[in-house]
């Protein structure tokens, strides 16, 4: 919308818009300003209930799903190395 009425009148010095700063806060800035302060008060979050796909889940719970996670990595990261480490040892003495 903004691109729209700054050069509506064209890009010559009788359109003053794309010159002056005051255009380009108000056409632009100000719009996503609003809806950011929109967005502020009235998240959809908070209106979405517990049937959405969104789930709550607490710090506490975030914080231990991390945890697993990371930990079934590490298990499998190790398990790589001590399976290279195994392979390496029974070739070795396979000669």
């Amino acid at each position: 919308m903004f691109r729209i009425v700054e050069f509506a009148k064209g890009f010559g010095p009788e359109n003053p818009i794309p010159f002056h700063e005051e255009y380009i806060y108000a056409l632009d800035c100000l719009p996503i300003m609003v809806a950011l302060v929109i967005l502020a008060i009235w998240h959809p979050g908070r209106y979405l209930g517990p049937e959405s796909e969104f789930p709550k889940i607490s710090r506490k719970e975030k914080k231990a799903m991390k945890m697993a996670e990371k930990e079934a990595k590490m298990a499998v990261k190790d398990g790589r190395r001590f399976n290279v480490a195994e392979s390496e040892v029974s070739s070795t003495f396979a000669k």
